[in-house]
């Protein structure tokens, strides 16, 4: 601990109190002080946790757009125009029974961890129905061009006949992966989760002035995973995302 303290690797995160409940590990921001210039290829920079940290440190940083091979000031409307060939590619499940489970009542938010952990058996069974049923009945190909994702504790209690996978054939993929260009021939995609960023992170960027918006964090995970399929290579998807609130997420992003 005496190492991260002197690295300036260590921050405090304070309850409500104001007593530290916590102890947040910090990238130490002196790195980027060694560097002239540094460049971060990434997208929905407004919802990453790493916008909110140069914020937090003071690191000064400009926002480009990749295009046609060349750095431009940012533009949204070169960005409007590359989601636009996308639209036609990508269709969004809308089905009201196998959405069901999805739509929240009173407090709760379906599909979130906290949620996953409060249901029993037969709503663990009516998921499982509905993944089937998109999965066998929906869409066509089998299962090598089946991919999911919920949060991995539950990933036994869901996976079944179809979209299991096996050691060659992968077909559970984390919600939150980056980078890789594993699942690029998957285009049956359900996206069973409905993420929001852990609680102390948000609370120790709120007590240094900074906002941290859950909506475009969930957005900037669920975009990373869909473009692990083949929709980066032009090609078409069907996804199933029975969180309302995900979908609709998506969707705007999408059309706006």
């Amino acid at each position: 601990m005496k190492y991260l303290c002197d690295l300036n690797a260590l921050m405090p995160c304070k309850n409500a109190s104001d007593e530290i409940s916590s102890l947040i590990w910090n990238f130490p921001p002196e790195f980027f002080k060694v560097f002239k210039a540094a460049f971060i290829f990434t997208y929905l920079w407004n919802g990453s946790f790493q916008k909110a940290y140069f914020d937090v440190h003071g690191i000064e940083y400009s926002i480009h757009s990749l295009y046609k091979g060349k750095l431009i000031d940012y533009s949204v409307e070169v960005e409007r125009g590359v989601k636009k060939k996308y639209q036609k590619l990508i269709t969004i499940i809308e089905d009201d029974k196998l959405n069901a489970m999805g739509n929240p009542i009173g407090w709760e938010k379906p599909f979130s961890n906290s949620w996953f952990k409060r249901l029993d058996q037969d709503d663990v069974k009516k998921i499982k129905d509905n993944l089937y049923n998109f999965f066998r009945h929906r869409v066509g190909g089998g299962a090598k061009y089946n991919m999911w994702s919920t949060y991995k504790q539950f990933e036994p209690l869901l996976k079944g006949k179809g979209y299991s996978g096996t050691a060659k054939n992968q077909c559970f993929v984390p919600f939150n992966v980056r980078g890789t260009n594993e699942f690029t021939h998957k285009k049956n995609l359900a996206y069973l989760v409905n993420v929001y960023p852990e609680p102390e992170i948000p609370r120790f960027f709120n007590q240094c002035g900074i906002q941290v918006d859950s909506d475009a964090y969930a957005l900037s995970c669920m975009v990373q995973w869909v473009w692990r399929s083949q929709i980066r290579q032009g090609k078409p998807i069907t996804l199933y995302v029975p969180s309302n609130r995900m979908r609709n997420i998506f969707k705007e992003w999408l059309t706006e």
